[in-house]
């Protein structure tokens, strides 16, 4: 999975599919452009770069599947955190049956000898 600050700047940059993004474009909208390692995105062909009167940047076709790959694994994530979750639910609700099944199961036999013993001092 991708890190907080390449998925963000990737999903800022998918927003502008149809046009490059500029380094003040960036700045402007908060991203602290100095934090971002640029080289390895490049590297990575996240990011295609070009320069005209400031560098401007748009996302590469890697860089949509990383981001696709990212979602799809977020969701399958989310989706077996669900799964546990409902495993623990069912888990609690048959040991809290079976808790009450025995306490039931127990009731009828004490109230039968307390029952047996009365009749033998009558």
């Amino acid at each position: 999975m991708l890190d907080s600050k390449t998925l963000s700047l990737l999903l800022f940059l998918q927003d502008h599919k149809n046009e490059w993004t500029t380094e003040s474009d960036l700045i402007r909208n908060g991203f602290a452009y100095d934090s971002f390692w640029f080289g390895y995105l490049k590297e990575m062909k996240y990011i295609d770069c070009a320069v005209h009167l400031e560098e401007q940047y748009r996302i590469t076709p890697i860089g949509e599947s990383a981001i696709i790959e990212h979602n799809r694994t977020k969701k399958s994530d989310m989706k077996s955190t669900i799964a546990i979750i409902i495993s623990i639910v069912a888990i609690i609700i048959s040991f809290v049956s079976l808790c009450v099944d025995a306490s039931k199961a127990q009731e009828p036999t004490e109230s039968s000898q307390s029952q047996t013993i009365s009749a033998q001092y009558h």
